[in-house]
């Protein structure tokens, strides 16, 4: 969800709407350091829902005017916030890859 907010929202100069301890925990380059309770996944799939909701009715908005380019770490440039959306999902798409292939360790 961070990289999510960063990658559509502040580089479409808007302000990320995710609170800073998440920003902190999950920001890239980081690593868990610390257990997640129940409490924290709760919130986490209702700061989901939440910004999933905000991102059609921005879209809906025509909010996103401008997109200041950005190169990823595994060199794919974002040119749009229509890029940034379809980077997003491909990177989320391989977290969900890695924890259904540790859960098969489990």
């Amino acid at each position: 969800m961070v990289s999510f907010q960063r990658l559509v929202y502040h580089y479409s100069g808007l302000p990320m709407g995710i609170p800073e301890k998440w920003m902190r925990q999950y920001n890239k380059g980081t690593a868990p350091t610390v257990r997640v309770t129940q409490k924290d996944v709760d919130e986490l799939i209702a700061l989901f829902d939440a910004k999933y909701t905000q991102l059609l009715e921005d879209l809906d908005k025509g909010i996103f005017k401008n997109y200041e380019v950005y190169t990823t770490s595994t060199k794919m440039e974002l040119k749009s916030v229509e890029d940034s959306i379809m980077f997003c999902l491909v990177h989320e798409g391989l977290h969900v890859g890695s924890v259904l292939a540790l859960a098969k360790l489990v």
